[in-house]
């Protein structure tokens, strides 16, 4: 099923506000009417590469503090790190 983003920070807000500021991952999709994500709380980004669909078109954002965010540039390293072990990768 398919939701918003802003729906997501909405559902998230009262866990990320009791825990202590938790980073969540979301893999996300844009389509003509909105940005859309996977519905899950991935606690990493490999966890949420596995929501992601090659050559897709989606991406992966940050959940921190009830806000959407881009990866920074840490976050991005372990993107580019687990990309090697996704089961569809030619890197490996």
């Amino acid at each position: 099923m398919k939701k918003l983003l802003r729906d997501l920070i909405t559902q998230l807000g009262y866990v990320l506000s009791t825990n202590g500021g938790r980073v969540w991952y979301v893999y996300c999709w844009t389509e003509d009417d909105g940005i859309y994500f996977c519905g899950h709380k991935h606690e990493s980004i490999a966890e949420s590469m596995k929501c992601l669909v090659p050559d897709g078109g989606g991406f992966i954002r940050a959940i921190e503090s009830g806000a959407s965010r881009s990866l920074n540039e840490v976050e991005s390293k372990e993107f580019v790190a687990a990309l090697k072990s996704m089961p569809w990768s030619c890197r490996k």
